[in-house]
């Protein structure tokens, strides 16, 4: 075999180095950014497809105004001259949670300043003293507490103190507006306590429901509002019922009722063989709740909130 020129043998060299250099070059930085690119177009096109069957404008300049128009809906805005909605629904929502935690912050407020603090720095003598003063003011009034009923007992345990103090004071408001209606709680008769004197009498039928927490979120340690419901079992007529319904959602309060179910208590005549036609009493059993806020800022602010960051797919997705 015929040696090769010194040129051509240089040159070949030279060739087979540049090859070299290119294939690094390509697996080293120029393969890394197509698939990058690859990605991002695989991306784009998912988005896209998912915008579209969401009917939202792809236009930039369409999206531009329905999200100004949008943002006027939410801060309240003035359009030519006329008010179109000057409260906006950011702060009718700042309204509508401090109208429904109000009951209960602004008692909170009184003693402890603010939400927080009332959380974090209530003791559970705070609450055995609530609770206490509660039931005895109760029994005085011939109603008398189960905690295998009610959920709800001195010594009821729970990491989270503050939420047995909310329950309790909760309790209070709403056996006071039950009495001022007119109203009379149900008794169950399997279920006997003892009063001071060692007497026993059946206990009412009152149980708290497990809280429900309102995050905007999944990742939010805080929700920003808990609502604490409460099942009652009421005998009455129909004007104390209505007296009742109108109290719990007036004068400062809001309780108001989720769940209903009444049952009619037929009158019997003289004649114990017939039965009235007119029924004027009945049972009824009701779930009403109570709300507070446990961030401190305008009774909770969720239109605020930052949204956290938007999914991405996975590389190669």
């Amino acid at each position: 075999m015929k040696k090769w020129p010194k040129q051509h043998a240089r040159l070949s060299a030279v060739m087979l180095i540049f090859v070299l250099l290119i294939a690094t070059v390509y697996i080293l930085l120029i393969r890394p950014l197509a698939v990058k690119v690859s990605d991002a177009r695989s991306y784009i096109s998912f988005t896209k497809g998912e915008l579209g069957r969401t009917g939202w404008p792809l236009d930039p300049s369409r999206l531009e105004t329905y999200v100004q128009m949008k943002k006027g809906e939410l801060d309240g805005t003035v359009k030519d001259g006329t008010v179109k909605d000057n409260v906006g629904m950011r702060k009718k929502s700042q309204l509508v949670l401090a109208q429904c935690t109000a009951m209960l912050n602004n008692k909170i407020h009184k003693t402890f300043g603010n939400s927080s603090d009332f959380a974090h720095d209530v003791t559970r003598l705070d609450y055995q003293e609530v609770y206490n003063e509660l039931e005895q003011r109760l029994a005085s009034k011939d109603i008398f507490l189960s905690e295998d009923l009610l959920g709800l007992g001195e010594k009821t345990q729970s990491p989270n103190i503050y939420q047995l103090v909310l329950q309790a004071w909760m309790l209070d408001k709403l056996t006071s507006l039950i009495m001022e209606s007119g109203l009379r709680i149900q008794t169950d008769d399997k279920v006997i306590v003892q009063d001071e004197k060692g007497r026993k009498k059946p206990a009412v039928k009152m149980q708290f429901m497990p809280m429900i927490e309102y995050r905007l979120y999944e990742e939010d340690k805080t929700p920003y509002v808990l609502e604490i419901p409460i099942r009652i079992a009421l005998y009455g007529n129909v004007d104390s019922l209505w007296t009742f319904l109108r109290q719990l959602q007036s004068d400062g309060n809001f309780l108001p009722a989720s769940q209903i179910q009444m049952a009619m208590l037929p009158d019997v005549r003289n004649d114990d063989a017939q039965l009235s036609v007119e029924a004027k009493n009945m049972r009824v059993e009701i779930e009403c709740s109570a709300f507070f806020c446990p961030l401190d800022k305008a009774a909770g602010d969720p239109a605020n909130r930052k949204p956290p960051p938007p999914k991405t797919l996975p590389e190669g997705a």
